[in-house]
């Protein structure tokens, strides 16, 4: 499955780029027990599928296959690894990855839960992995904050009460 796409390419536009492609739907194959191209592993086209098709979703591929789908964070995992592999499996190779380390450094984040260095995770989730890393002196801000509002509260009541008494 992997010869379809080095036959594409004359040697002299072979590269790194053409490298981290040839991974990422080696890591899609591995992954989903299945091709990325539909159509073409159908109709056995893979030129055009390769040069024009969209990669299926890692998430429709596994639930396509034997495992089913997945549910849950092993799903938010998931949807993470798709976004590496649409970066590694970009039609455009100024699109991918710079080289192989870029593409591993993401997927060793991935695999300790930590935020992609390439930045191609959402808001949502290098929110989130902020956050987690720095929940300890969050919460201690956090409590600081909310006892000072509270002393602030006390102290204008107790002002507005000395205040009345004085009138």
């Amino acid at each position: 499955s992997d010869s379809y796409i080095v036959l594409l390419l004359p040697r002299d536009r072979c590269s790194t780029a053409t490298d981290v492609y040839a991974l990422g739907v080696l890591l899609f194959e591995l992954v989903a027990d299945g091709t990325p191209y539909e159509r073409a592993a159908a109709s056995g086209d893979w030129g055009s599928a390769v040069l024009h098709e969209v990669p299926r979703p890692l998430l429709r591929a596994l639930a396509d296959g034997p495992r089913g789908q997945a549910t849950g964070r092993h799903r938010r995992e998931l949807v993470e690894l798709d976004r590496i592999l649409r970066k590694a499996m970009a039609k455009a190779p100024q699109e991918r990855y710079a080289g192989v380390q870029a593409f591993d450094a993401d997927l060793e984040d991935w695999l300790a839960h930590r935020p992609l260095r390439s930045g191609i995770s959402g808001a949502r989730a290098q929110t989130l992995h902020l956050v987690l890393r720095m929940r300890w002196p969050l919460a201690l801000a956090a409590t600081l904050v909310i006892a000072l509002g509270a002393g602030l509260l006390v102290a204008r009541q107790q002002a507005l009460a000395a205040q009345l008494e004085a009138d």
